[in-house]
């Protein structure tokens, strides 16, 4: 007896996809709760006020970077990385978009930097390009098969996967 599995590698991708979609929020999750509680940068710095946050760029668009705001400029800096954490199965960040009033979306920002600092849960959004009335980011997610999902993070601290 055998078993035909149809379309077995498209459901895989898409559940591959929206892992992934998922593992992206629980981490933004778990920066604004950093960010907004008490929490040592390291173990015996005695270090409890940096911001954490998570940066999202398209040029290094399989890779995406946890961090510890040491310096306080809300934005990523080399040597301020808890992790990089790599995206897998041919998946990759697409697009990058600033959510407007309205819902509108004007995508093809090439970076963001989504960090949280205490006492706040709402996120402080540090785009390559200069968006003062952006009230979230999302970030586009791909897959090899052409399918995607989005993280939207919005000024809220309300954090969305479609």
């Amino acid at each position: 007896m055998a078993v035909v599995v149809s379309n077995q590698t498209k459901y895989t991708d898409g559940l591959a996809l929206s892992t992934l979609a998922d593992e992206i929020s629980l981490t933004i999750s778990q920066a604004q709760a950093y960010g907004a509680g008490v929490r040592e940068t390291a173990p015996g710095s005695l270090k409890f006020d940096a911001a954490y946050g998570l940066s999202f760029t398209t040029s290094s668009n399989k890779t995406y970077i946890y961090f510890a705001d040491q310096d306080g400029d809300k934005i990523y800096d080399v040597g301020e990385s808890l992790s990089q954490i790599e995206i897998s199965r041919g998946n990759y960040i697409s697009n990058i978009c600033a959510v407007l009033p309205g819902n509108v979306s004007e995508c093809g920002i090439g970076q963001v930097d989504i960090s949280f600092t205490r006492p706040k849960t709402e996120p402080i959004f540090a785009f390559s390009a200069s968006w003062p009335t952006a009230i979230g980011a999302k970030i586009i997610l791909m897959s090899p098969a052409g399918d995607d999902r989005s993280v939207t993070v919005y000024s809220s601290g309300q954090i969305t996967v479609q």
